[in-house]
């Protein structure tokens, strides 16, 4: 490029000047014109669209695994083009593709009912990655990040970005354990025997019913009338609990009566069982001085002889 001069003589030896001005092409240089990113992470709808200046005329452009000056189903990453003039000149770049970051959902809390059966529950979710702001929807129909009043159950959200990218997850409540109330399931009494019933004193309310017309909302209650006795307790958090005793009367008399081997070798253990009917509420064994209690458990006793006689 610039001005070149040139000496011309003739056969006479005349001779001139002669200056010729050369000019050069532009630099070849190529940038993308037009750009699309990947909406969605992971996403392969990425666009590019380059176009070449300067250089001598017609370009053409070569990529890693293409050709053309555009290039469709882009994913995230580096694309290295080389571009060309029609004499062969070349320039070279990297055209860099990004993605945005992962739609996640993370569980900020889950609360589950207070009582069984109950519907106070609770999910609150966070949603982060994507591409603006996120919209929550969740298969009850609600669209926030936090729902309330939550039965135990599956509770599904999709979460949907500004490109539409979506991410789904499912949480689920379970009941809390039942409280327990156990009243003993029932007892045969002799007529004028009377029975006590407490369920403790961790309840907030008590409510006693029996098919006999007895109520009640004592915490202890005594009882001698046979009949099914039925309670509801309520804890302190709300919660219901419900048991039933069944207590019978008997006239019969009181029949102490045990089984007992009728004979038995010296050092041989021997077991007494009461089968006193109806069923005593104590008891009181008498034993021969030669005998060797081993084990008393009230209602079964074992025992041992080291002399040999009649007992």
């Amino acid at each position: 490029e610039g001005n070149h001069f040139g000496e011309i003589r003739d056969a006479n030896d005349c001779s001139t000047i002669l200056s010729v001005p050369l000019a050069a092409p532009d630099s070849l240089v190529v940038k993308p014109i037009a750009t699309t990113e990947p909406t969605c992470n992971a996403a392969c709808n990425g666009k590019v669209v380059v176009a070449a200046q300067g250089g001598n005329g017609t370009y053409s452009y070569l990529w890693d695994d293409a050709i053309g000056a555009q290039r469709d189903q882009l994913c995230a990453g580096e694309y290295h083009l080389v571009a060309s003039d029609e004499k062969g000149c070349m320039t070279e770049t990297t055209i860099i593709m990004k993605e945005p970051k992962v739609l996640e959902i993370g569980l900020s809390s889950l609360q589950p009912p207070v009582c069984t059966g109950s519907c106070d529950g609770v999910i609150a979710v966070k949603a982060t990655g994507g591409s603006g702001p996120i919209e929550y929807v969740w298969s009850t129909g609600m669209n926030t990040p936090l729902i309330t009043d939550l039965c135990a159950g599956s509770y599904s959200l999709t979460v949907i970005d500004e490109n539409h990218c979506t991410m789904q997850k499912t949480f689920v409540i379970n009941n809390p354990p039942e409280p327990q109330l156990d009243l003993g399931g029932g007892i045969t009494l002799c007529e004028g025997q009377t029975h006590i019933l407490d369920p403790g004193n961790f309840w907030s309310s008590y409510s006693w019913k029996s098919n006999n017309g007895f109520s009640s909302e004592d915490q202890r209650i005594t009882i001698a009338t046979s009949g099914f006795y039925a309670l509801e307790a309520v804890t302190m958090q709300g919660c219901i609990a419900r048991d039933t005793f069944f207590l019978e009367t008997s006239g019969d008399l009181l029949k102490a009566n045990f089984l007992l081997a009728s004979e038995a070798l010296i050092s041989d253990t021997i077991v007494a069982i009461d089968i006193s009917w109806p069923l005593p509420e104590s008891s009181i064994w008498r034993f021969p001085d030669e005998m060797d209690r081993l084990v008393d458990n009230g209602d079964v006793v074992y025992g041992m002889f080291d002399q040999a006689g009649h007992y």
